[in-house]
């Protein structure tokens, strides 16, 4: 085997760095759109909110439920910040919650899990995307770690 020269080595470095600068910034871009989505969950479920509120007659249960879609919304709200930090903690936490929230819908009315189905499957693609692409920048982060020592 032929033995390599500096500037050859150093070729092979960099060529090797790039494709996994080039998966990072992908992965990066899967995030930020995962994030995206996270602030559209919340933006949609404070406009739940508001729609409840005005629509339902008795007080109580007005406040009551605009509370808690309000809390959901602050949640997702929460969580898009957070995949700025931690993102795949961010986005399995948000996938689990959402995906939670539709079951529970659910046993109340069955056809919550139809209604608005193109919607929701939206969502829940762009979490995964975003859920596989931090795992890929987490590895990536970790193999740089293991490269500094």
């Amino acid at each position: 085997m032929p033995q390599q020269t500096p500037l050859e080595a150093d070729s092979q470095a960099v060529s090797d760095i790039f494709p996994a600068m080039e998966a990072s910034a992908e992965s990066l871009h899967k995030i930020k759109q995962a994030r995206n989505w996270l602030f559209a969950i919340a933006a949609i479920q404070l406009g739940v909110a508001i729609y409840e509120y005005a629509i339902t007659e008795d007080q109580f249960l007005a406040v009551f439920a605009a509370g808690l879609d309000t809390a959901i919304a602050l949640l997702f709200f929460g969580l898009a910040l957070l995949t700025r930090k931690k993102p795949l903690t961010a986005l399995w936490t948000a996938l689990i919650t959402y995906v939670a929230i539709m079951l529970l819908l659910s046993i109340n009315d069955p056809m919550n899990l139809v209604r608005g189905i193109p919607m929701k499957i939206l969502f829940i693609v762009g979490l995964v995307k975003g859920l596989r692409a931090a795992r890929e920048a987490e590895n990536l982060r970790r193999l740089g770690r293991q490269q500094d020592i």
